[in-house]
């Protein structure tokens, strides 16, 4: 009577094909496909809102055309010719490219790719047991859910995580015996592809080199614990001494002197030093602001609550096997590891949180892997395809349920540039009036203007902060915001004499400058307002506003023009004229729309039938606005 034969760690199995297909296993795939693919087009069809995005497109439609690495700066006033650092250019030329191709649609054929890219790495970090079309739609479902897509080259990075998380699995699987040199080599390839076309596309890849270390650590340690069942268990099976040497050593040796081949050369390596040690910027950058608990809970539910479960089945996981053994369990230290390290990461910078969800797709779905394939092998086989069915019909539907409720924080269902974002107005208007050279812009505003108004337009700063413009001035041109003396002194540096003030709520800048009699307020709409010096711009003196001198707070204005009206017949009509600029600026502004519905009551009753029309207007842009019942009582109080 022969012994038995011990089973081997999923987690170890080999990806050969096994010797029995699972019942319409295409078909269902096939659905997990279609669903992922719907899941992905719903959240990633938004209005475009990324203040970094237009400059990314600058760079790699300059990039293209002139076939250069652009290594120094073209766009700004102050640090034209400046030596320009590491950047993402080949993933600028990518956004370009899809963006000229198919429109802003291109994004979304991007967003398209990144996800199946990442999906894919989610389904390779599974043995071939774990691999099944439920467990993938519903760990792929919550990681999409979840995360956002970004409307940059970090898109890149957030498909290049798991991907590199599935190639290394893969290696893992191979590297479990005394393998020649070959078969190495072919194990850890993929991995290596991966990381490498990482580092062209976005400066997040040296992450990639931690996964790398982390593997090495791991094939080492296993090595050293040899075959007890804790180790093998935490650890996973024991390589071959060579394999575990040839892996720490050489592994992550090729990977770095790979990434050596890119645009930038080694520059990539240091690209954020910068932000990481100015404690001010990374209190207004909001990727490296800290995400405590609390508010990962309060803002990313969906993130929290994947987190918080792939925790708790892995713990739980392990917990189990500790207590009864037997078979390992489908997860080991990597995976605990990585999703803590993460975890930690997450809170002290929000940067870290889309990888912190693929991370803990991964050992989540290999949890529910195992616990499907045991389910599959206790079921009798005339069953079996019902139960897949079930299963397959349950986990759609949760898909679409999960898809549904992230889908309501996402916006219009459009794709389009966010007007109430972006100063589309305001460069139009800047454009046709004939506003040229250097302005001195917002921050979130300057890639915009370094859009669509360069050549013509020299901004002062934009989302470049750690590639050209020190960090020291980056916060003194943040300061100047709110502070007329930095801004002054900016003035005296590069001699503009227009500004692009940000308008949009909680965020207004430059307020003091509609109050500074020296400048005029010519442009005002939800996103954006333009300032002029009325000495160097006289010819637009016929579009300075009268009566604005708080462009967040409208009503301190009308309350002065209603006054003034009252001394002047003139200033009404000028005061609603004005007002109505505003409204045509920007047609779905609660703030225009109620400034003038404001304004007319106050005017009395010469101008009820322009106030009931404004008021009608208001009620069809938001009917459910507080600003709107303020106005009908005022309405009824005052027919």
């Amino acid at each position: 009577m022969s012994a038995p034969v011990p089973s081997p760690s999923p987690s170890a199995v080999d990806d050969a094909p096994q010797a029995h297909a699972r019942p319409n296993a295409s078909a269902a795939w096939v659905l997990v496909a279609v669903a992922l693919l719907a899941v992905t087009v719903a959240l990633a069809v938004t209005p475009t809102r990324d203040p970094d995005l237009p400059w990314h497109l600058r760079t790699g439609a300059l990039a293209w055309q002139q076939r250069s690495t652009l290594p120094v700066d073209p766009f700004s006033s102050l640090f034209a010719g400046a030596p320009w650092r590491y950047k993402d250019l080949v993933g600028d030329v990518a956004l370009h490219l899809a963006v000229s191709a198919f429109g802003l649609a291109g994004l979304v054929v991007l967003d398209v790719l990144a996800s199946c890219v990442a999906v894919a790495g989610l389904a390779a970090a599974l043995s071939r047991a774990q691999r099944r079309p439920i467990v993938v739609l519903l760990a792929a479902t919550l990681a999409l859910c979840a995360t956002w897509f970004p409307q940059r080259p970090s898109l890149f990075s957030w498909a290049a995580f798991p991907a590199l998380l599935g190639a290394l699995a893969y290696a893992r699987r191979r590297l479990v015996a005394d393998v020649d040199a070959r078969t190495m080599a072919r194990a850890l390839l993929p991995a290596l592809l991966v990381q490498w076309a990482w580092v062209q596309l976005h400066r997040a890849a040296p992450l990639g080199f931690a996964l790398f270390a982390l593997l090495a650590a791991q094939l080492l340690a296993a090595r050293l614990g040899g075959d007890r069942p804790v180790a093998r268990a935490l650890l996973g099976p024991a390589p071959a001494r060579r394999v575990a040497i040839a892996v720490a050593a050489g592994a992550l040796g090729v990977a770095l002197l790979l990434a050596l081949v890119n645009p930038s050369g080694v520059r990539f390596l240091t690209t954020s030093a910068d932000v990481a040690q100015s404690d001010m910027l990374r209190r207004y950058i909001v990727e490296h602001q800290p995400l405590p608990l609390a508010e990962l809970l309060r803002f990313h539910p969906f993130a929290a609550a994947l987190a918080a479960l792939a925790l708790a089945a892995s713990l739980g996981r392990l917990a189990v096997w500790f207590v009864r053994r037997g078979e390992a369990p489908p997860i080991d230290v990597f995976d605990v590891g990585l999703l803590l390290a993460l975890l930690a990461l997450t809170t002290t910078r929000a940067r870290w949180l889309p990888f912190l969800l693929f991370a803990a797709a991964v050992p989540l779905a290999r949890v529910l892997g195992e616990r499907g394939e045991r389910v599959s092998r206790a079921a009798r086989a005339p069953r079996e395809p019902m139960r897949a069915a079930l299963g397959l019909a349950l986990a759609l539907a949760t898909a679409a349920l999960l898809g549904g409720l992230a889908r309501r924080d996402r916006g219009a269902f459009t794709v389009q540039l966010d007007p109430d974002r972006y100063p589309i107005g305001a460069l139009d208007f800047a454009r046709a009036r004939g506003l040229r050279g250097p302005v001195a812009n917002a921050l979130s505003l300057g890639g915009y203007a370094l859009w669509k108004g360069w050549p013509d337009v020299r901004v002062l700063v934009d989302g470049r902060n750690d590639q050209v413009y020190p960090p020291a001035f980056v916060v003194t041109t943040i300061l100047a915001h709110k502070r007329p003396e930095l801004f002054a002194e900016q003035r005296h540096l590069d001699g503009a004499t227009w500004a692009l003030a940000s308008n949009v709520p909680h965020e207004v800048t430059h307020k003091f400058l509609a109050r500074d009699p020296r400048w005029a307020l010519v442009y005002w709409s939800e996103s954006a307002t333009l300032y002029v010096e009325r000495a160097a711009h006289p010819e637009l003196a016929d579009a300075a506003f009268r009566f604005v001198d708080d462009p967040d707070g409208l009503d301190v204005g009308v309350r002065r023009g209603v006054a003034e009206a009252r001394r002047d017949p003139t200033a009404a009509p000028a005061l609603v004229a004005e007002l109505r600029r505003m409204v045509q600026a920007s047609p779905a502004s609660l703030r225009a729309h109620g400034a003038l519905c404001f304004a007319l009551q106050l005017l009395g009753p010469a101008y009820r039938a322009e106030r009931d029309a404004a008021l009608a207007q208001l009620r069809a842009v938001a009917p459910d606005a507080d600003v709107l019942r303020q106005l009908e009582a005022m309405r009824a109080a005052a027919p």
